[in-house]
């Protein structure tokens, strides 16, 4: 009996040391942050209107286990709008997102457990005619064509966790008349 536990505890670790090694190496060599930048930095123009700027992007799973996370530092979003003060939308020194791969490929459904957003500053304006300098989400991937079915990217978005550290925001509404700023936010 303990002959046999002892091969099933030894065969266990074995298997969970060998999917760690391939985890390690996916991450670090096939994922890497010299490969994974281009690719997010190429792709983000299909789920946003405005400039996007983003110094590195790569993927972590240790530091956010069971679940694989994306470290995207240095984000900045640029979005020009007449009159407004800065052109700039949203700087992030570095933003956390862990995400629940399983329900993602198999079940469609994008959940966030947790968010992490790290010396963020944000410029949201709009002007006297409702112009506004965050709306920049990209509602079709092809504005070419006109479709009048409804797609979505997700069946389910859900964020679970947001933390926050070192929140500063403008808000600047013309139309309404209203001028709002937070200076060094940290919540959970």
């Amino acid at each position: 009996m303990k002959r046999t536990l002892k091969i099933t505890a030894i065969t266990l670790l074995s298997i969970i040391a060998v999917l760690a090694v391939v985890i390690i190496i996916i991450c670090n060599i096939v994922f890497s942050p010299k490969t994974l930048t281009p690719i997010v930095r190429n792709n983000v123009g299909r789920f946003i209107t405005c400039q996007a700027n983003i110094d590195t992007a790569e993927l972590t799973f240790f530091s956010t286990f069971p679940n694989f996370a994306v470290n995207l530092t240095n984000v900045e979003l640029i979005n020009p709008i007449n009159n407004a003060p800065n052109d700039t939308l949203a700087t992030v020194g570095k933003l956390v997102a862990s995400v629940n791969v399983s329900e993602l490929f198999f079940n469609g459904n994008l959940i966030i457990n947790q968010l992490h957003l790290n010396n963020t500053s944000a410029n949201i304006f709009c002007d006297s005619l409702s112009n506004a300098n965050y709306d920049i989400i990209a509602l079709t991937s092809n504005e070419e064509e006109e479709d009048t079915t409804s797609t979505s990217l997700f069946d389910l978005l859900q964020v679970n966790d947001v933390i926050i550290n070192n929140l500063s925001v403008s808000y600047i509404d013309q139309k309404s008349g209203i001028d709002a700023r937070i200076n060094n936010l940290s919540a959970n």
